[in-house]
């Protein structure tokens, strides 16, 4: 007689430690019955809360010319120091859409050393924001899609690979956690826009950037003096975003 267990699937040294980890971080917030199922699932948690939870600011339903959808950085969504960038997009016409990654189960922030979770901070993000697309594409049919990420949420920008109108990070590196890759498509317009007294920020960042942005759709501007938040007074910074909006048809 055959043993009908015989072909159990195996599990990787890897997948187990991949599960410990994915129950250490999200033991706190599930019940038993949800960290049983959460495991079944390959540690996968639901994304659906954070765009519920986002906030949208901008013009009236109707009257918007595009979408951003903005990626906030790890310590939650669309701070008061970052409006006045947000506002130069409003000023474009483009409604900025801004989810809270935290209405999710996930880890708690990690915003220092050691940098705790950091890989499933951003497995979560990455879902969320592919959810968060689909979503607007259903609510703002045919209207273009800018992608904004600022400090973390630039990391997560650096992971979409689907079509979009363009993509904007701000507080953060060229490319996707000091890899020196993105998985941003080539054909996709995409500026970087860093500051040289931002802590967060590698040495050696302008060669980095220039090994990283092959395309010719891509450009990266380094502001000297600026911190991790985006100056919106600062000239280098007007100029770039509203050359962006322009290459874009805003």
């Amino acid at each position: 007689m055959k043993n009908k267990y015989a072909r159990r699937s195996k599990i990787s040294e890897g997948k187990v430690r991949e599960l410990v980890r994915c129950f250490r971080y999200f033991a706190a917030d599930l019940t038993a019955l949800q960290a049983a199922a959460l495991a079944l699932a390959g540690c996968v948690t639901t994304v659906e809360k954070s765009y519920e939870a986002a906030q949208v600011y901008g013009p009236p339903v109707g009257e918007e010319r595009g979408v951003v959808l903005y990626l906030h950085g790890c310590g939650g969504s669309l701070e008061s120091h970052k409006w006045d960038f947000a506002q130069l997009l409003m000023n474009a016409g483009l409604v900025v859409v801004a989810p809270d990654s935290f209405a999710d189960p996930r880890p708690p922030k990690s915003c220092g050393p050691p940098w705790m979770a950091k890989s499933q901070i951003y497995s979560v993000r990455d879902r969320q924001a592919k959810h968060a697309l689909e979503q607007i594409r259903m609510e703002y049919p045919g209207k273009p899609i800018v992608v904004w990420g600022h400090s973390e949420g630039g990391g997560v920008a650096n992971l979409i690979d689907e079509k979009v109108a363009g993509i904007v990070t701000t507080g953060y590196h060229c490319g996707y956690r000091n890899r020196g890759t993105t998985q941003i498509r080539e054909d996709v317009p995409f500026l970087a826009i860093m500051g040289t007294k931002d802590s967060y920020m590698p040495a050696g960042l302008a060669p980095t950037c220039a090994r990283v942005f092959q395309s010719p759709a891509w450009e990266y501007v380094i502001v000297d003096g600026m911190g991790h938040q985006p100056v919106v007074r600062r000239r280098e910074v007007q100029e770039a975003v509203a050359s962006f909006l322009e290459r874009l048809g805003f």
